[in-house]
């Protein structure tokens, strides 16, 4: 379908924006939470590696996750359509998409995030994690970052150590001066 541009009025104009727009996003969405749900898939595959006690924590976080990330994936494969979808893949392959630069920027704070998950544990890669998203991103006051940052943290910690009696992993850092070989 071709549009004639010239006569288009501004309301006409304003739709297929909107339409443009909407197609982007769907397509964004989709394969955000395509990937949101390879990632968590690859995380209870982990979780089966743990003994049952080390297991817990990922199983109750992941499994309801998975659920709404699989519940989101076939509502939103359900509202739009497969040729709509490639369309746009293949605008973001031409570099046409900026909506793409953040999806992909989120996708890479949520890999800073596991790493430093993983260098560091939980605790502190969740003070780390909010601390940059919250001065660097949001640019927060620094009172404001660090009050709301300590007071989560300090919450998790208390809901999990003592809550679910549940210890959230602490970091190949913490793991190494324990004694473990794991370099």
């Amino acid at each position: 379908m071709t549009v004639d541009v010239e006569n288009q009025t501004p309301e006409h104009e304003e739709d297929n924006m909107a339409a443009v727009r909407q197609e982007r996003t769907f397509t964004l969405e989709l394969v955000f939470v395509g990937v949101l749900i390879l990632i968590v898939l690859a995380a209870i595959l982990e979780a089966f590696t743990y003994q049952l006690v080390s297991s817990r924590t990922p199983f109750v976080a992941m499994v309801p996750l998975i659920i709404l990330l699989v519940f989101q994936f076939f509502r939103l494969l359900r509202k739009g359509s497969g040729e709509t979808f490639m369309r746009v893949i293949s605008q973001a392959r031409q570099k046409a998409l900026p909506e793409l630069n953040k999806v992909l920027g989120f996708v890479g704070w949520v890999a800073l995030l596991f790493v430093t998950i993983l260098i560091f544990g939980h605790y502190v890669g969740i003070v780390l994690f909010m601390f940059l998203l919250m001065r660097v991103v949001a640019k927060e006051r620094l009172v404001l970052t660090l009050i709301i940052v300590f007071c989560i943290t300090a919450i998790l910690f208390v809901l999990f150590e003592y809550g679910f009696d549940i210890k959230l992993y602490r970091g190949l850092i913490h793991r190494y001066f324990s004694g473990y070989r794991v370099f």
